[in-house]
């Protein structure tokens, strides 16, 4: 199975997945195929300002999932992740203000201050407009979309909801680039999902 990772090498918001995937790998091996759908965000595809411990564990599921995948290829088990896109929640609302008891907030520029301040309703704006989809139903379909799909043919990165126009490209970018990688690397037949056929 998926080599034991002391937990301090491994962020907190991978350590689940990791879990899940060891609790279910045997029974995936032994049927020859399976699919893993891990959630990551369009997060974990930049960084922002504000965001960074956000970022970094999105990123970290980017990276572990894509690891996974070439490495559980050759077992016919599929590893992928939905990229959901900003969604009318709780977030803000809920999410705690730092506390700034050393006074540290007060060395940042007036800017940066005027641009977290804004931040949250620029997202609230944004989710009053009609061209953005806010039904988190759509990530769920997401998933059942990709159950469907014929295995082999499942991309990577499915991004569900908006993705600021950048996100869907990098994705494309980034899919012929790891192929290019894997081959270089001489490990492109091993990463190519067995199907059994």
């Amino acid at each position: 199975e998926l080599s034991p990772v002391p937990p301090v090498v491994l962020p907190a918001a991978v350590l689940g997945i990791h879990r899940v995937s060891r609790a279910f790998l045997p029974a995936m091996r032994e049927r020859g195929s399976g699919l893993f759908i891990n959630v990551s965000s369009v997060a974990g595809r930049f960084g922002s300002p504000f965001f960074a411990v956000y970022n970094a564990s999105k990123w970290a599921v980017e990276g572990y999932s894509l690891g996974c995948r070439g490495e559980l290829a050759s077992s016919g088990v599929d590893v992928v992740v939905v990229e959901p896109g900003p969604f009318s929640t709780e977030l803000f609302p809920q999410a705690p203000a730092p506390a700034d008891v050393d006074g540290i907030a007060a060395g940042y520029p007036a800017g940066l201050h005027e641009a977290f301040e804004g931040m949250g309703a620029a997202f609230e704006e944004m989710f009053a407009g009609d061209e953005v989809d806010t039904d988190p139903e759509t990530v769920v379909d997401s998933f059942e979309d990709l159950a469907d799909m014929k295995p082999g043919t499942r991309p990577f990165r499915t991004v569900v909801g908006f993705d600021f126009g950048v996100v869907r490209p990098m994705n494309e970018f980034a899919a012929e680039k790891q192929v290019e990688l894997m081959t270089a690397m001489g490990m492109a037949e091993v990463t190519v999902l067995r199907t059994g056929e």
